[in-house]
């Protein structure tokens, strides 16, 4: 069970940090359209 949750956590972290990924990624993406217009 303890190994689980440690599993569990570890995907939430890696979660975590796509979504920031991401968000990044889009931040770019919206603001290199802003500078087009």
């Amino acid at each position: 069970m303890h190994t689980q949750q440690q599993a569990s956590a570890h995907l939430l972290s890696d979660f975590e940090a796509e979504v920031r990924r991401l968000r990044k990624a889009f931040d770019e993406a919206v603001g290199s359209k802003e500078a087009l217009r």
